[in-house]
């Protein structure tokens, strides 16, 4: 209803081709994007990707700019669910170029807010590219009026360049902002809301605000099991945040079934190697260590060591890894020399990243 009541937003949208053969072709296709979408949707990631790749090959072949900014959309977010972040990038940015060439200004826009976490969200933080895609989008935001989803989705995109860049008040502000625009376009139980939900709770703990990152972080996963069923990777993923909070909370026994399910749906659905399996093997191997369960600990957290250096998505959560595997193999009474160097290898990473509450917490604890 409000894109129908927006006058401006109406007149943008683009034209169909005139011949109707390529009309023809262009709504069998749309149905394909339609059933990709739906895969995304309810967490079914690794059919989607599968039956994409032909549409995206026949939406090239086709020649039709705004279907095309669509269906490459439609890939990056099936991407963006399972982690594989540089493809998803690779995806929205030529969605952006594509809608602009065509004035498909609604797609652009969600393109170049997608573009703000691809650059900021993961990995190496590229904050000036990020900046400028925010920027991008909030003018194609403006530019078409409305909209509230999207500058949602915008503010939750400009909270995590404002986390990397130790602006963590104005993260929360910016969270906050993406809540509230979420809740008006969709209601307070969708799960997008509880994603929003999910990234306060994150901004809490960076604080050291563990009781309400618990707290947030529990309501997070209640609206996004009830909205998109308990075995979805969205699910994991708030799951696994969870986790780590209740295990700096001390419910250990919690936080390890937590995390265990968080693990298990990502092993199933995204990369064995990614980044969302590196974070869930990391709540579970802490969950288990917190609990002084050494010898469950130790496998789970060698394994998120050796996928760190590539799938860790800060340089913080890289230095978590490596000092709770120091932990583990010190209390394990192995390779102590190993865990000595471990622990003064995390301690240069947590050097290195923002002067956040949490990571001053984090580095005072470490003694090498």
């Amino acid at each position: 209803l409000e894109r129908c009541e927006n006058i401006e937003l109406l007149r943008a949208v683009v034209r169909p081709p005139a011949d109707p053969a390529k009309r023809q072709e262009i709504e069998r296709l749309r149905s394909q994007l339609a059933e990709v979408r739906a895969l995304c949707r309810v967490g079914r990631l690794n059919e989607g990707l599968a039956a994409a790749a032909p549409l995206e090959r026949s939406a090239r072949d086709v020649e039709y700019g705004p279907l095309l900014a669509e269906v490459l959309i439609a890939v990056c977010l099936l991407h963006e669910e399972q982690g594989a972040m540089e493809d998803a990038a690779r995806r929205s940015e030529e969605a952006l170029l594509t809608a602009m060439a065509c004035r498909h200004e609604e797609s652009a826009a969600e393109a170049a807010a997608l573009l703000v976490g691809h650059a900021s969200g993961y990995g190496e933080p590229k904050i000036e590219a990020a900046e400028v895609w925010s920027r991008i989008a909030e003018a194609l935001l403006r530019r078409i009026g409305g909209h509230d989803l999207l500058w949602g989705w915008l503010f939750t995109n400009r909270a995590v360049i404002r986390a990397k860049q130790g602006r963590i008040i104005e993260a929360l502000e910016d969270a906050r902002l993406s809540l509230g625009a979420k809740e008006k376009a969709l209601g307070a139980d969708h799960p997008d809301v509880g994603f929003s939900v999910g990234n306060i709770a994150v901004y809490h703990d960076e604080l050291g605000q563990l009781a309400e990152a618990v707290a947030h972080g529990g309501r997070a996963v209640e609206i996004v099991e009830r909205g998109l069923g308990p075995d979805h990777p969205r699910v994991a993923l708030f799951l696994s945040n969870y986790s780590e909070y209740l295990a700096r909370s001390g419910r250990w026994d919690e936080a390890t079934v937590a995390a265990a399910r968080a693990l298990a749906i990502f092993e199933r659905e995204a990369d064995p190697d990614g980044m969302y399996v590196f974070v869930s093997l990391t709540a579970l191997g802490m969950a288990h260590l917190g609990a002084g369960r050494i010898d469950e600990a130790l496998p789970l957290l060698e394994r998120a060591n050796r996928l760190g250096d590539a799938r860790a998505p800060t340089i913080a959560y890289r230095g978590q890894v490596r000092f709770a595997l120091a932990r583990a193999l010190v209390g394990a009474g192995r390779e102590q020399s190993r865990g000595v160097a471990l622990a003064a290898t995390a301690q240069q990473d947590y050097a290195q990243s923002p002067p956040t509450p949490t990571n001053q917490r984090e580095i005072a604890t470490i003694d090498v």
